[in-house]
C-alpha cells in the first residue's frame, strides 16, 4: 500500500500536465483562427454555387427586378437609372443597356429607320417573351417584314409605338422584356 499513494500522485500529477496542455494548446487555437459563424460559409457558397446562370436568365421575377426604370425622353436623348444617354440603346434581359447598331440596318435599306433581320437577330436574346420597340419621338422607326417574321418564329410580342408612349409600357412591364429605343425623330 505504501507504493500505490506515490503512483496515484504520479498519475495526478500527469492528468493535471495533460489538462493544462489541452488548455494551453485551445488558447493557442483560439489566436490561431478567427471565428467564423457558419451561417456566413453557408451564404457564400450559395452564392457561389447557387445557380449557374447566365446574367439576364431566371425566373420573370428576377429579371423585373433588375428592369432599369427610364424616367425620360427627348429628342437626341434618353434617361435612364439617372443617366442621359444621348444615341439609341437596346436594353437586355439583364437590365443591361448598350448602343443600338444601326450599322446593321443601314447597310440594307440605307436607314436606321427600319430594322432588319440582320438587326433583329441581334436584339433579340433567348427566353425573352416581348420587346418593346421605342419607334422615335415622331414614331419614324419600322420593322421590316423579315424581322417581324423572325420575332414572331420566335414567339416574341413586338410593341412598336412612339418613344415616349414605349417608355411608359416598358416602366409598367412586367416578365422576360427586353427594348429598343430610337431616341431622334
Amino acid at each position: 500500500m505504501k507504493d500505490s499513494a506515490p503512483i496515484s500522485i504520479i498519475r495526478k500529477a500527469r492528468q493535471q500536465e495533460k489538462n493544462n496542455g489541452r488548455e494551453e494548446q485551445r488558447r493557442t487555437t483560439k489566436e490561431k483562427k478567427p471565428y467564423r459563424k457558419p451561417e456566413l460559409k453557408k451564404i457564400m457558397l450559395s452564392l457561389s454555387w447557387g445557380s449557374a446562370r447566365r446574367p439576364g436568365e431566371g425566373t420573370a421575377s428576377e429579371v423585373t427586378k433588375m428592369k432599369p426604370p427610364i424616367s425620360d425622353t427627348g429628342f437626341g436623348y434618353i434617361t435612364i437609372e439617372g443617366s442621359k444617354i444621348e444615341h439609341d440603346i437596346v436594353i437586355r434581359l439583364s437590365g443591361k443597356t448598350k448602343k443600338r447598331k444601326k450599322k446593321l440596318s443601314k447597310a440594307i435599306y440605307g436607314t436606321s429607320h427600319t430594322i432588319s433581320l440582320e438587326e433583329a437577330k441581334y436584339i433579340y436574346q433567348g427566353g425573352a417573351k416581348r420587346l418593346i420597340i421605342g419607334s422615335g419621338q415622331e414614331g419614324n422607326v419600322s420593322l421590316a417584314e423579315g424581322a417581324a417574321e423572325y420575332f414572331k418564329k420566335k414567339k416574341c410580342r413586338v410593341d412598336l409605338q412612339p418613344t415616349p408612349k414605349a417608355i411608359q409600357s416598358w416602366n409598367k412591364a412586367k416578365g422576360l422584356v427586353i427594348g429598343l429605343f430610337h431616341v431622334t425623330c
